[in-house]
């Protein structure tokens, strides 16, 4: 029989969570060894910085201000042929509003046509804020400020349009290939790009299981699923992570 490999290479942010990840994988018997990054000169050297001077000579369009991503309980697919509503979740919110302040994006709305789903988000919102949370962690108060709650996507569309001055471009993203060999051919994230550059673009974010027909319908493009073969079912921040860093990342 083949000896288990106890050796573990763990990712580290310096939180609690990848600290504590180490704690237990060493009580476990592995032998870990942690790894993260460096933000800051060691000994003088700037040697590790070539990149990000390169990066800061570059022509800048600030194309990230004009794209907002717009999260979508209502109308989604909750199985194959019906559609309905989601429930919000924390984590969705609070994840996807870090991404839209770390990439410098436009409002992050959130959509849900429930009373008591607006409530609770507007109390994470407050938290995080307003309340002790914007005291305790400022920088999550930043982030949390992106989100703009909205009752339906015609409403999140009407608000960026009053903010911008112009009727965003409304783009869908989706896990799935078009069905139909006479559809559109989807977008890709540097068609997106070029849209964010000359003026304002709402990237739809489904949940439970994807946007549904009526809402893709509406829609100026859909975006290309992130993978082409097998697996692909991400969670809806993890998604929104990769096609923010596609659209706009410096190393695209």
């Amino acid at each position: 029989m083949m000896e288990e490999n106890k050796r573990v290479l763990l990712g580290m942010s310096g939180g609690t969570d990848s600290s504590v990840a180490a704690m237990r994988l060493l009580e476990a018997g592995y032998e870990v060894t942690g790894v993260t990054f460096r933000f800051y000169e060691l000994n003088d050297s700037t040697e590790y910085l070539e990149d990000a001077r390169h990066l800061a000579t570059l022509p800048r369009t600030r194309a990230g201000r004009n794209l907002s991503f717009c999260l979508v309980h209502y109308p989604v697919l909750l199985g194959r042929k019906n559609s309905g509503v989601s429930s919000l979740t924390n984590l969705d919110i609070h994840d996807i509003a870090r991404i839209s302040r770390s990439y410098a994006m436009g409002p992050f709305y959130a959509v849900t046509p429930l009373e008591d789903q607006q409530r609770l988000l507007q109390a994470i919102v407050r938290h995080w804020t307003q309340g002790a949370g914007s005291r305790g962690n400022p920088d999550r108060a930043q982030a949390l400020a992106t989100v703009c709650p909205a009752e339906s996507v015609d409403t999140a569309v009407e608000h960026l349009t009053e903010r911008t001055g112009m009727r965003p471009r409304v783009v869908a993203s989706s896990a799935s290939w078009p069905a139909h060999k006479h559809a559109p051919p989807p977008l890709c994230p540097a068609d997106v790009c070029r849209m964010c550059e000359e003026g304002p673009v709402l990237l739809l974010l489904g949940t439970a299981q994807g946007l549904a027909p009526e809402v893709l319908a509406r829609c100026d493009g859909v975006l290309r699923p992130i993978r082409y073969l097998g697996y692909n079912h991400l969670s809806v921040r993890s998604a929104a992570a990769i096609l923010a860093d596609r659209i706009l990342g410096d190393y695209k």
